[in-house]
């Protein structure tokens, strides 16, 4: 598991795919197995192989710390798919999750901003105007939610609402 680590660290995808192949021909522990799906399915992203990738996330149990993390991967790759509303789907179980750590935080507000922006391009402007208000503040592209929110409401002609997230964006964000 460790070398199927570093060869994905590292960009070598093949690599990673054969000591996947390799862990899961044996009989590991199952926290084992759902890490290397975890980095399996990353793999098949990166090489495009979107339908590969969204069978092994699939396949990730739900008591893995990885569950979101593949559910997200799921996510973007039935979204390379054209697969909308499985994509959606996809994002809105992730938002559903309970926050249990930091890093549960980080891909349930990722997984907001992404839905944002897929409602923001779909028309569903409402939905979209919520998601981008559900990224919480600690997350690295908070600005960028804070400006989409603005969008959001200023398309909706909620110029009101608007004036919120762009004070707090002059705030926070001056550059």
């Amino acid at each position: 598991l460790g070398l199927q680590r570093i060869e994905y660290d590292t960009g070598n995808y093949a690599r990673c795919l054969e000591f996947y192949n390799a862990i899961s021909r044996g009989t590991p522990e199952q926290d084992v197995l759902d890490v290397s799906r975890y980095y399996a399915s990353l793999a098949y992203f990166h090489f495009k192989d979107y339908p590969n990738a969204v069978k092994i996330a699939e396949d990730i149990s739900e008591s893995s710390p990885y569950f979101d993390y593949g559910m997200y991967t799921k996510g973007l790759s039935l979204l390379k798919m054209k697969n909308i509303r499985d994509a959606i789907r996809s994002f809105r179980n992730v938002c559903r999750l309970p926050i249990v750590s930091d890093e549960r935080r980080n891909v349930v507000d990722e997984s907001h901003l992404t839905l944002g922006y897929l409602y923001y391009e779909l028309g569903y402007t409402e939905h979209a105007l919520g998601e981008f208000q559900a990224v919480s503040s600690s997350h690295k592209q908070y600005g960028e939610a804070l400006i989409a929110e603005a969008w959001a409401a200023i398309k909706l002609d909620k110029y009101k609402e608007a004036v919120s997230p762009l004070t707090e964006l002059i705030a926070n964000f001056p550059e």
